[in-house]
């Protein structure tokens, strides 16, 4: 379902964080666009169940979810991993090995945790440290779904 006048919002956020990126010093809040998409997202799709306009289906939603996240992240792996193979020393490249698996777990959020941060400046070695924030997404997606079963939804 889509939601066409919340698309100019998810934009702004956005905006938000590729201006961090881009000019940290003039922009620096604007990190927070990634709180507030996850944020929009999340009342988009709990409103779609809370609200009852489908019924809840475990399987289903899951569907849903990884055919729209993983051909994505799919891509950006294969594009960037020869880049890696060849720019990176071998201790950079089994680092972003583990962070190929983290991502594809949804956990690159807790390998960045456990192992530099997101402000660590050793993520500029790290081709996939952005994918944090959808590991963040599929464990909002996981703790929604099993908060809709356990309230039979």
């Amino acid at each position: 379902m889509r939601i066409k006048h919340i698309d100019g919002i998810r934009g702004i956020s956005i905006i938000a964080v590729v201006l961090f990126h881009a000019f940290p010093e003039i922009f620096g809040s604007g990190y927070l666009g990634v709180d507030y998409f996850l944020v929009i997202s999340g009342f988009v799709i709990s409103k779609r169940y809370f609200l009852g306009e489908i019924e809840f289906n475990f399987k289903e939603f899951w569907q849903r979810r990884i055919n729209r996240l993983f051909p994505s992240l799919i891509i950006c792996i294969i594009l960037v991993t020869p880049f890696s193979f060849f720019l990176m020393s071998t201790d950079y490249f089994e680092n972003f090995l583990q962070s190929i698996v983290a991502s594809l777990l949804g956990l690159n959020n807790f390998l960045l945790l456990f192992t530099s941060g997101y402000w660590s400046s050793a993520n500029d070695f790290k081709p996939l440290y952005t994918t944090w924030s959808l590991g963040l997404e599929e464990q909002f997606y996981l703790l929604i779904s099993l908060l809709m079963i356990s309230i039979n939804i």
